[in-house]
């Protein structure tokens, strides 16, 4: 896994990430994103797509702010899931 620090989501798409790092901006190939940021725990990204069509998980910062590590274990725990 690529940890990108210092650095913002510019673009999302079906197929890619184009991300502005200190180095410029970058494009990523992906279909999955796990954005972990801050100190507060945010969830305006979460409630705001909860009504779509697609399949929604609250997991990370946005349900309680952690380290990267459990993190990653939520994103594990739904991964086996589906």
């Amino acid at each position: 896994i690529e940890v990108l620090q210092r650095s913002a989501v510019k673009t999302v798409n079906n197929t890619y990430v184009v991300v502005t790092t200190p180095g410029g901006d970058r494009e990523i190939r992906a279909d999955t994103v796990v954005v972990a940021v801050g100190y507060h725990a945010r969830n305006d990204l979460y409630e705001a797509m909860r009504d779509s069509e697609k399949i929604i998980y609250n997991i990370g910062d946005s349900l309680e702010v952690r380290n990267i590590m459990q993190t990653i274990w939520d994103a594990n725990q739904v991964a086996r899931a589906l």
